[in-house]
């Protein structure tokens, strides 16, 4: 797929070119595009973005020609995006899969929105507490989308001392819906990228991750699915990241681990010989020390085409 521009530049001058003028639009249009980014797919998706056709719906497809002029444009920055060629991925499922925000703070701005005051320290310790009451429920292995949701958030107003309502009810519908609308969202791309490499769900979950999958209809796009209840061990624990690497049939190095958290999914990948990259958004100056040598940020799962192979692996 060619870039729809009006003229195509020809060898490394007409690439040099090519590049220059993607910088100078990124400049223009985007002026913070290659401002202080850290290594990754970011600056190489910024600077494309502008020039390329959409891909059925689940984001831009980078071509070939766009690749290599952005590569010569800011290769310093990409240098260390995929050393050894991803042949499988494995992703977080809360805060990643789910949508971008952690279960905690999606609950806490529900809370707010809702005119419930509790302060962030006493919310906080009450997530926490449901948390690790979820941990502990094995009914909830069989549990429901919805049900999980209901439990995980009576627990927290327990332990808050705030009765049950209508607008508890309200809170936790909402807190489902978003949800299923960020895994209907992400279908396409996991329906899409499936028969190209080898994916799987790796997160620390309350034993009823397949049914939820299931719920969602996104089974059958995975070859593996651990959930730390059900398997004994949880992340940042490199056990739980060497099983996956088993299931999938290929080597650690292979497999780019995606999740929001950067001890558990990032630090804990790369412990265990997996490639990683961190789901965020926080601001460049905020991760400017954080992101570990190694590991790339992306801002959105889309970006991750960057990464993947263009045939079956």
């Amino acid at each position: 797929m060619l870039c729809q521009t009006r003229a195509r530049p020809r060898g490394n001058a007409g690439l040099l070119g090519h590049a220059k003028k993607l910088g100078q639009r990124s400049s223009t249009t985007k002026p913070r595009a290659f401002a202080r980014r850290p290594l990754g797919v970011v600056p190489l998706v910024s600077a494309v973005r502008a020039c390329l056709p959409r891909w059925a719906g689940v984001g831009p497809v980078p071509c070939i020609e766009c690749t290599i002029a952005c590569l010569l444009l800011d290769f310093s920055r990409v240098a260390s995006v995929a050393r050894v060629h991803v042949r499988a991925v494995t992703l977080d499922f809360g805060g990643t899969l789910d949508g971008q925000e952690h279960w905690r703070e999606r609950f806490w701005r529900l809370v707010r929105a809702a005119g419930l005051e509790p302060s962030w320290d006493d919310f906080a310790a009450a997530f926490g507490a449901a948390t690790r009451a979820a941990y502990a429920e094995d009914r909830l292995q069989r549990a429901g989308l919805d049900e999980l949701v209901r439990y995980h958030f009576a627990a927290q107003l327990q332990a808050l001392g705030i009765p049950w309502t209508s607008t508890a009810e309200t809170i936790a519908a909402k807190f489902a819906s978003s949800v299923r609308n960020a895994l209907a969202l992400h279908k396409p791309l996991l329906e899409h990228w499936c028969h190209r490499v080898r994916l799987g769900v790796i997160s620390n979950f309350y034993g009823n991750l397949p049914r939820i999958l299931d719920e969602a209809g996104l089974t059958s796009v995975f070859t593996v699915v651990l959930d730390s209840n059900l398997v004994g061990v949880r992340k940042p624990a490199p056990e739980i990241f060497g099983l996956a690497v088993g299931a999938l049939g290929v080597r650690a190095d292979e497999v780019l681990h995606v999740g929001d958290s950067l001890v558990h999914d990032v630090r804990g990948a790369l412990a265990a010989g997996l490639q990683a990259a961190w789901l965020t958004r926080t601001a460049d100056e905020e991760i400017a020390g954080a992101l570990p040598p190694g590991a790339v940020r992306i801002a959105e799962l889309r970006q991750l085409e960057a990464f993947l192979p263009c045939t079956p692996q």
